[in-house]
C-alpha cells in the first residue's frame, strides 16, 4: 500500500479554502466538486458522511482552535468483536 495523501472532511469548502489560501497560500490544483486538492497534495473533502455511508449524526465537526474557521471530523465507528 502507498500513501497518497491526506484527507480532511469539511463541513463548509469555501471557509476551509479561505482558511488555507489565506493562512497557508495554497491554492486548488484539482477541483472535482466536493473534493479539491490543494498546491501543498492536502485534500478537502465535502458531504463525507454521505460519500463513506455513514449516518451524518455520526459526525462530529471540531474546530482546531476557538478562532479557527474550520475543523476536523472524527467519525465514531464502533467496531465489532467477532473472531
Amino acid at each position: 500500500m502507498k500513501f497518497c495523501t491526506t484527507l480532511i472532511a469539511v463541513r463548509d469548502m469555501e471557509r476551509s479554502l479561505r482558511f488555507y489560501r489565506n493562512l497557508f497560500g495554497q491554492e486548488v490544483t484539482q477541483d472535482l466538486g466536493w473534493n479539491k486538492t490543494l498546491t501543498c497534495g492536502l485534500t478537502l473533502q465535502e458531504h463525507f458522511d454521505e460519500l463513506a455511508g455513514f449516518p451524518a449524526e455520526t459526525m462530529k465537526y471540531k474546530p482546531n482552535t476557538r478562532s479557527a474557521p474550520v475543523g476536523h471530523v472524527h467519525h465514531q465507528h464502533h467496531r465489532r468483536s467477532g473472531k
